[in-house]
């Protein structure tokens, strides 16, 4: 008996975890950083960039539609930011070393 109040009590632990939401401010700094990359890989970046920032706006898409696994959900827009910012570096960078 002892063993079911225990299990009972790990569910509903496990069912009040709170779920991701990304906030208004997180997302409209994505979408800033990722249009910019986008941008900068149409006008001559290079093309891993373009492919970064693509694969950026569909880990953070997804990240959205992870209730169930908010720890899962706050990594993978984690991850999609830093690929964001790092197209955005990788676009900088190729148009800096265009003007030397």
């Amino acid at each position: 008996m002892r063993w079911l109040g225990l299990a009972v009590a790990a569910a509903l632990g496990c069912a009040t975890a709170q779920p991701f939401s990304i906030s208004d401010q997180r997302r409209a700094r994505f979408e800033q950083v990722a249009q910019q990359a986008e941008v900068a890989a149409a006008a001559g970046g290079p093309a891993a960039a373009s492919a970064l920032v693509t694969e950026a706006r569909s880990d953070f898409e997804y990240a959205q539609h992870l209730p169930m696994y908010p720890e899962r959900a706050r990594r993978l827009a984690d991850q999609a930011e830093h690929e964001a910012d790092t197209a955005l570096s990788m676009t900088q960078g190729a148009r800096t070393a265009a003007t030397f």
